[in-house]
């Protein structure tokens, strides 16, 4: 029973080729009796048959092997293309996870560093631990947040608990916290959302708002003193069309109408009296500043204790009382606040130069390539390249001797580099001067700073493709 079981099994398995054979002998059989060949040419036919046969099993055996083999090399390839593929999208998934979670605890931190920093100075009193408290709250911004943004923050932060926390609880500035809060938001939003806030002119009519609901005083000219020297100069400043002035408490700004950030300012801090000068966006003012007089800068922002004694011993809360009944105190003051608005107006004129240049040309493309560009001594626009193997050109438009000049120079002060680079970019080498500079452009002095600043910008285009 099993082996005819094993029989008939061996049978269906092979049935396809016993069939086969046994048509190959009918097929030989009908062959000889066909006389087609003899019995004795019988076994050779066949002999050649199989070899046939067996030639074709070879030949069909090797084609299947190759097959195969590149079958599965290809099947491989899929597989590891597959694997690939999945590990990307993976990578990408965790990538983006990781980010979503830097995302929600950077807000966690950021609104949390907010509450702490107001729970910090509601009281408008610090104490050693809410100090302490404070150090660790921007220790974990620094976890996820670029030193340059918690430099910024820090130095807000300074701002805040000046104008909320002195010994006398009076040095509440509405404007100067207000400007403050929105300078630590803006540099949690770029971070978070990695894109250029604009604070100046999102935020300014907003800031102006806090000012007259907040401030005690408002933009109101009136000082509330009779000092007659001080009155004098307030009605002079007044008529001057290009500043006002707001008066909050002892803190005393003028400032123009349209930017209340670019202005000169006296008030009460770290223990006396300071005078302070601003002209937003030049950090190159408040460093000149710091030439002429020390004291210090912060950005755009210079500022300095007066050291005469006039001033340098009153105790806060003391100034409007002594300064109404002082003539020095007045005469002091306002000297400082002309002198101040000299420069400030003095300034406006490079800075005017500037912001035409930065109308003309592309400034982030020319800063990715090496360039800088900076208000120096007050007066000078300078476009500075640094590239080395064009001998670091660089390029000053200033006024001298009545006219305006656009002068190309090399920061080696070389003769031969100089002639190197008035070659390069096509120009004559016989112009250099003896300070081993060439005058590109002159103009009058009343020429128009689009014209001035666009020879500085065709200059440095021949420059760039040299």
């Amino acid at each position: 029973m099993f082996l005819s079981k094993n029989c008939k099994k061996w049978f269906e398995t092979y049935r396809a080729s016993f069939i086969s054979v046994c048509a190959m002998v009918l097929l030989l059989i009908a062959a000889v009796f066909c006389h087609l060949f003899g019995w004795k040419d019988a076994p050779f036919q066949f002999l050649a048959a199989c070899l046939g046969a067996g030639v074709t099993v070879i030949i069909t055996n090797l084609l299947l092997v190759e097959q195969t083999k590149q079958q599965g090399e290809l099947q491989k390839e899929e597989a590891k293309a597959q694997s690939d593929l999945q590990d990307k999208v993976k990578a990408q998934n965790l990538e983006q996870a990781k980010k979503t979670e830097q995302y929600k605890e950077k807000l966690r931190i950021y609104q949390k560093f907010l509450e702490e920093l107001y729970t910090v100075v509601k009281d408008r009193d610090l104490s050693t631990e809410e100090k302490i408290n404070m150090q660790f709250q921007t220790a974990y911004l620094a976890i996820h947040t670029d030193v340059g943004r918690i430099e910024e923050v820090s130095a807000n932060l300074k701002d805040i608990i000046d104008c909320l926390i002195s010994p006398s609880g009076n040095n509440y500035d509405v404007d100067r916290l207000q400007q403050a809060l929105f300078n630590i938001v803006r540099q949690f939003r770029e971070e978070l959302y990695e894109e250029k806030v604009s604070v100046g002119d999102d935020y300014t009519a907003i800031i102006n708002n806090f000012v007259k609901a907040f401030s005690p005083d408002g933009d109101d000219n009136n000082t509330g003193n009779d000092a007659s020297l001080w009155s004098e100069a307030c009605t002079r400043w007044k008529e001057d069309k290009k500043w006002e002035m707001s008066v909050n408490g002892e803190t005393i700004r003028l400032h123009r109408p349209d930017n209340k950030e670019i202005h000169v300012q006296f008030g009460f801090w770290e223990g006396h009296y300071y005078i302070q000068a601003k002209y937003q966006g030049f950090s190159d003012f408040s460093k000149e500043l710091k030439w002429k007089y020390k004291g210090r800068k912060t950005y755009e922002t210079w500022w300095k204790h007066i050291e005469s004694t006039l001033f340098h011993g009153l105790k806060e809360g003391e100034f409007w009382d002594k300064f109404t009944a002082d003539e020095a105190m007045q005469k002091e003051l306002v000297k400082w606040f002309d002198d101040l608005i000299l420069f400030i107006d003095g300034w406006d004129i490079p800075a005017g130069r500037y912001k035409t240049l930065m109308g003309i040309i592309d400034r982030a493309a020319y800063e990715w390539k090496g360039w800088a560009f900076w208000v120096y001594d007050s007066r000078c626009i300078v476009c500075d390249s640094h590239l080395k193997d064009l001998g670091e050109p660089f390029i000053d438009t200033f006024n001298e001797d009545g006219k305006m000049v656009v002068r190309l120079g090399n920061r080696k002060n070389d003769e031969n580099v100089q002639r190197m680079i008035l070659e390069r970019i096509g120009l004559p080498t016989a112009e250099i001067r003896e300070d081993n500079r060439t005058d590109y452009r002159t103009f009058e002095a009343d020429a128009k700073d689009y014209d001035i600043m666009s020879a500085a910008a065709e200059l440095m285009e021949k420059i760039a493709k040299a």
